[in-house]
């Protein structure tokens, strides 16, 4: 009997039966291997969500698209993101949407308010470190203005030296540097230069290595007026990377500071002589001095204030001038400031109001002419917050130097009329 009308031509099977050729065949052996495959891919996404987190299993385009939903740099959206960029996932495509959404922001976060600079501006500033070399950013992130902020901390005397903190947050290429003048509204005065650094990244190189830290700048005004608010002419200008790059004005401003005065340095805090706080000091300082083959500064006090935290003391703080001095004649001088108080330590600053350059870098431990006076100051211990007491002490130690054969690293900010 033939059976030519009952054979598949795809695959062909004879069928005995008509009704056999519409009968769905079952593959297991397929279908077995499937399963497990799918089972086996399903665990392991769950068990890197669970290592991971589940922001990870979300497409970066799906992250990018979310950012106008999220709330601030520590939320997961930001957080993932951020990861992404600094381990270098993100495709150009996508860094250059990540930096336009930065640049706009949103209707709730628009630049450069606080609300933006909280969900869009550490991601901006992370850019600027983390990009792969030869990427540019876009050319609308220099069209930002800097936020440039004046602050007073607290009530100061009415016969002492003040202290603001200015504060200027830009989101500018990496390698651009700023400078800042500011001009007191009062006679008499004398105008303000600051020069901002910038660390410039070397070639190939794509981690952060040599970024500079810290923001602030401590501003010491000497002889401050008598009024609760004080003006400054403020006037920012950028120097963008590049051989042929040349200083630019970007905005002038005028800022104001709130300022309270009351009271006589006598009564702010009263001077303390304890021993151990000397002892403590002694050691804090007894490192003596840093020397760089090269650079701007290579002769910096080094210190250790640890020894003093030892103390746990909540009530006093330390405000100390540093001289350098060779036979008499002041190299440098270091004004620096803390509070011996856990809840207080971020309040440590210091300032180089002084220092010789071509003294100093003859700066040597071997000649016996070389020492540094460290002692305490009121006015310098005010800036470090309210306290009852102040360290009083003084010492003078020789001149110990660790020499390094490198050149020295660089600093945040410069006061450019600083002799």
């Amino acid at each position: 009997m033939s059976h030519n009308g009952m054979t598949c031509p795809e695959c062909g099977r004879t069928a005995a039966r008509e009704k056999h050729l519409f009968r769905t065949r079952r593959r297991l052996t397929p279908a077995l291997l499937a399963a497990i495959i799918a089972s086996v891919g399903a665990s392991y996404a769950i068990e890197q969500a669970n290592i991971r987190g589940w922001m990870t299993l979300v497409p970066t385009r799906a992250v990018l698209l979310s950012l106008p939903f999220g709330g601030n740099v520590q939320d997961p959206l930001a957080m993932e993101l951020t990861s992404r960029l600094t381990q270098g996932k993100l495709t150009e495509s996508q860094l250059h949407s990540l930096v336009k959404r930065c640049v706009n922001g949103d209707m709730f976060a628009r630049p450069v308010t606080a609300n933006w600079e909280d969900k869009y501006g550490a991601l901006l500033d992370r850019c600027r470190w983390s990009i792969p070399d030869g990427f540019v950013l876009n050319e609308a992130v220099l069209s930002l203005p800097a936020r440039i902020e004046l602050t007073s901390s607290r009530v100061w005397p009415l016969d002492a030296p003040i202290c603001l903190d200015l504060d200027v947050r830009e989101w500018w290429p990496a390698g651009t540097e700023c400078r800042v003048h500011l001009t007191p509204a009062w006679e008499p005065s004398e105008p303000i230069t600051l020069w901002r650094d910038a660390a410039r990244r070397g070639t190939g190189q794509r981690n952060t290595r040599d970024r500079p830290r810290g923001r602030s700048f401590p501003l010491v005004i000497a002889e401050p007026p008598n009024q609760p608010r004080l003006d400054f002419d403020v006037v920012l200008e950028r120097l963008l990377p590049g051989e042929d790059a040349e200083w630019e004005q970007i905005q002038a401003e005028v800022i104001s500071v709130e300022v309270e005065f009351a009271g006589s340095l006598t009564d702010a805090f009263a001077p303390s002589v304890d021993e151990q706080l000397q002892e403590a000091m002694r050691s804090a300082f007894g490192l003596g001095v840093v020397k760089w083959i090269d650079g701007r500064s290579p002769v910096r006090v080094k210190f250790d204030a640890r020894p003093t935290y030892r103390l746990g003391s909540d009530d006093t703080v330390i405000g100390a001038a540093i001289d350098i001095m060779r036979e008499g004649t002041l190299a440098r001088r270091l004004e620096i400031w803390w509070a011996l108080a856990p809840s207080d330590r971020n309040t440590m600053g210091w300032v180089v109001p002084y220092e010789d350059a071509d003294l100093i870098t003859a700066a040597n431990a071997s000649d016996g002419r070389w020492e540094m006076i460290v002692r305490g100051e009121p006015t310098i211990a005010l800036r470090a917050g309210n306290a009852a007491t102040y360290w009083a002490g003084e010492f003078t130690v020789p001149l110990s130097i660790t020499e390094i054969e490198t050149e020295a690293p660089r600093k945040y900010w410069w006061r450019e009329q600083a002799e």
